[in-house]
């Protein structure tokens, strides 16, 4: 049996292998009385109509190489490549093409993506994909005069939690502060480990003021929030907004001061810069 689907078409399928009837979920003789398509997903479903017409009346005679989504006979979604042609059956123009199945190969290359831009541990941002939301961030600011903040914080000892509980323990709480503060965050902030016990919010279309405030309810979620094992723990918070000429060196390092200052200050509170 062939791995890659093919298929002639006019009004409807003329002509289909085995591959192609196991990529659908249809049989042979179901695929003779249907449409190319009444195949694919709804979105694809005009333009596959209209190329196959063009095609049957001569209007689309060049190769193309496209990818579609097929819906199978089950409902589920198969991704394909589809290399089409004209060629004339029966003493009429008719579409070929020849399918491949890429599904396994999409869902490889969206795991992948996802491990470049998410941390392993906490399902949040990593540094990478972070520090391009903020550079993101800073040229929507330039160039259509948004306003945007950052809010910085930190874990207080949790050298001592990994000392004292162990490291298994630690990275349960890095997890379940995580999923804290993503019940406390609106849906367009975005959430970032920075490293280590530290993590980086970035707040669109956010002042100084809000921002403050939104870190003043996340530190005092954190603070009321039990833990398994280690009961409580606290986080100290550096805040800034952005302003103009800043870069990403500039504004990170301002946050990071901020930080710094509240743990200076005592820990368990937000600093303003």
């Amino acid at each position: 049996m062939s791995l890659t689907g093919i298929f002639i078409y006019q009004e409807k399928f003329v002509y289909v292998n085995d591959a192609f009837c196991d990529i659908v979920g249809y049989t042979k003789e179901e695929l003779l009385n249907m449409a190319p398509w009444e195949t694919v997903t709804p979105k694809y479903q005009e333009k596959v109509k209209a190329i196959t017409y063009k095609r049957i009346n001569g209007k689309l005679c060049e190769a193309v190489h496209i990818q579609l989504e097929i819906q199978t006979k089950n409902g589920d979604v198969r991704f394909v490549k589809v290399a089409a042609a004209t060629m004339h059956h029966k003493n009429r123009f008719a579409g070929t093409a020849n399918v491949v199945d890429i599904t396994e190969h999409i869902k490889l290359e969206e795991k992948l993506k996802k491990l470049a831009t998410k941390d392993a541990l906490t399902g949040i941002y990593n540094r990478y994909k972070t520090t391009m939301i903020i550079e993101e961030q800073i040229i929507r600011a330039n160039r259509y005069n948004e306003i945007f903040s950052l809010i910085m914080f930190d874990i207080d000892h949790f050298k001592r939690v990994n000392d004292t509980y162990g490291h298994d323990v630690g990275d349960y709480v890095l997890q379940e502060l995580s999923k804290t503060i993503l019940q406390i965050i609106r849906k367009t902030d975005k959430l970032g480990r920075w490293g280590g016990e530290e993590f980086m919010l970035i707040t669109p279309h956010t002042n100084q003021t809000e921002a403050f405030e939104l870190a003043q309810k996340i530190r005092k979620g954190i603070e009321n929030h039990p833990f398994q094992t280690v009961n409580h723990i606290t986080i100290s918070m550096g805040v800034t907004q952005y302003k103009n000429g800043d870069t990403l060196t500039i504004i990170t390092k301002t946050v990071d001061d901020a930080l710094y200052k509240a743990k200076e200050n005592g820990r368990n509170q937000v600093v303003l810069f």
